[in-house]
């Protein structure tokens, strides 16, 4: 009781206070083109913003766990290197959460279909590739790849903050790619 007590009090990295979260699956029938699918998230989300209370909306998705994770110039990874989860992450996805954003810039509404590839760290991640950050390394600028969201090079723009593993307490590997870059037709939709 204590443990399940324990993991109901500990500090996720974000602000679950008045969160409203709900899941949307859009039929593949109907929804395959990837426009479509991000056109229908940006209506969704646009229509939720100008909701009366509502201070922010924002989406994800969760695109596995398990890939490697490439850094430009440098050898392929080992066996023991961190293997992020991926999330497609809407812009104001950070806000809306309310993740702190440690260093450069989170996902924006320019981070569109045609713009750059870039991707948004934690810093649990951006720690162990750049051991020296923030004192003498920087990831932002650099070039990754996340293989298992099938993106290409990445340019990363931000370090958040740490989400926390709900079980273990510990701080979880993430790497935050644009929705609008990656769209999935299964979301979570935040408020």
């Amino acid at each position: 009781v204590e443990t399940f007590n324990h993991l109901l009090t500990a500090n996720p990295g974000y602000n679950p206070k008045n969160l409203l979260t709900m899941q949307i699956a859009l039929p593949e029938s109907s929804y395959h083109a990837p426009a479509q699918i991000s056109a229908y998230y940006d209506r969704v989300l646009a229509a939720l913003d100008g909701l009366s209370g509502v201070r922010s909306a924002g989406a994800s998705a969760d695109l596995g766990t398990g890939g490697r994770f490439y850094v430009e110039g440098r050898p392929d990874p080992s066996s023991g290197d961190e293997r992020p989860r991926a999330l497609a992450v809407s812009a104001h996805y950070f806000e809306t959460m309310e993740f702190p954003m440690r260093h450069g810039r989170g996902i924006s509404p320019q981070d569109g279909p045609d713009a750059p590839r870039v991707v948004v760290l934690s810093e649990t991640l951006a720690r162990h590739y750049w051991p020296g950050y923030p004192q003498t390394e920087d990831p932002v600028g650099r070039r990754v790849k996340v293989s298992n969201a099938e993106s290409g090079w990445l340019t990363v723009i931000g370090v958040s903050g740490d989400v926390k593993n709900w079980f273990t307490g510990q701080p979880s590997p993430l790497a935050y790619l644009p929705s609008a870059q990656t769209p999935s037709p299964v979301m979570t939709v935040l408020l």
